[in-house]
């Protein structure tokens, strides 16, 4: 890839993916009407367009397990997440053969990340806070959202679009800084990534309000930045670069 195409991937980690043309319905609910149709229209036309690992595959068990490590679950948690908010056909995480450095959510649980992804990070600590990040999004309920948006920029992803808004950035990451923190991984992660993208005004706009939050989260005991599980590595070994 050239560096131009690298760095409109890298940009592309915290954004979030949505059908052109049919974005939000008026309720405030994930659930919504027409979001679960929508996730699997979308769905299927990533899985026709783009080269998919089998859901057995071991990339696909390891990333389903680290994503169900990070969703929310216990009365902590669960006190301030509805129905509203939660997928109706459940969580799924799929693997996408594709080198580049991507991860996005489409709605109704649908989290895709690229296996370019695995040679990004550094650690098992900063893939975590890429999927908890697209987690936070379907728990925002940034998939059925009454409220007006500010897209910063809009990019085309084979078919379909991708946009950034960084106030709902911003949203995702405050998900996904508690997610990470709860799961036992140090929340920092989440900037180390910010901190290495491209420096574009959003990400540099994003940074600032990143650091912003970490700043005044406790530490967490035992952190896992510095390391891995057995099987994150043999993955991430495993990949081209």
């Amino acid at each position: 890839m050239t560096n131009k195409e690298t760095a409109v991937w890298l940009s592309g980690l915290f954004l979030y993916l949505i059908l052109g043309g049919l974005s939000y319905c008026e309720s405030a609910r994930a659930n919504c009407i027409g979001e679960e149709s929508r996730s699997a229209a979308a769905a299927q036309r990533i899985e026709r367009e783009w080269p998919m690992r089998p859901s057995h595959d071991v990339v696909n068990r390891y990333l389903q397990r680290l994503g169900e490590r990070l969703i929310p679950s216990g009365s902590a948690w669960l006190k301030w997440v509805t129905s509203q908010d939660w997928p109706a056909s459940g969580w799924r995480i799929l693997s996408v053969r594709d080198m580049s450095v991507n991860a996005f959510s489409i709605g109704d649980g649908r989290i895709y990340l690229t296996d370019g992804s695995f040679n990004f990070v550094n650690n098992e600590a900063e893939l975590a806070a890429i999927l908890a990040h697209e987690i936070g999004h379907q728990l925002a309920g940034h998939f059925c959202a009454g409220r007006d948006q500010a897209f910063n920029e809009r990019r085309q992803v084979g078919s379909l679009v991708q946009v950034i808004d960084i106030n709902r950035e911003i949203e995702a990451d405050t998900i996904a800084l508690g997610l990470l923190h709860s799961a036992g991984f140090p929340p920092r992660a989440m900037l180390e990534i910010v901190t290495r993208l491209p420096m574009t005004g959003d990400i540099r706009q994003h940074r600032l309000r990143l650091r912003k939050l970490t700043e005044n989260l406790p530490p967490v005991e035992n952190p896992l930045i510095y390391s891995s599980s057995q099987e994150f590595l043999q993955i991430k070994n495993s990949l081209p670069y």
